[in-house]
Parts: structure tokens; sequence; C-alpha cells
């Protein structure tokens, strides 16, 4: 996995934004459940 973290602040306002990727391009099934989790929390 490959997790990309990046912060940006622009007129005193900051946001934070976390993504990770599989190195070989494709989940394994245990990492695509666990990211199908998330991204139903964050919806």
């Amino acid at each position: 996995m490959i997790l990309l973290d990046f912060e940006v602040c622009y007129a005193n306002y900051n946001s934070d934004t976390t993504r990770y990727f599989p190195v070989n391009g494709k989940f394994s099934e245990r990492q695509k459940e666990v990211y199908t989790s998330v991204i139903h929390c964050l919806k």
C-alpha cells in the first residue's frame, strides 16, 4: 500500500487529505473490504 497524506493552508483555512492505494494497482479482498467500509462511513 502507498499512503499519501497532505495538508493545504489558504486564507486561514486548513484541510487535510489522506489516501492510500495498492502498489500493484489492485486491492486484495481484505484491503477492498476495509476501503469500502471507510468510504461507506464517509458518505
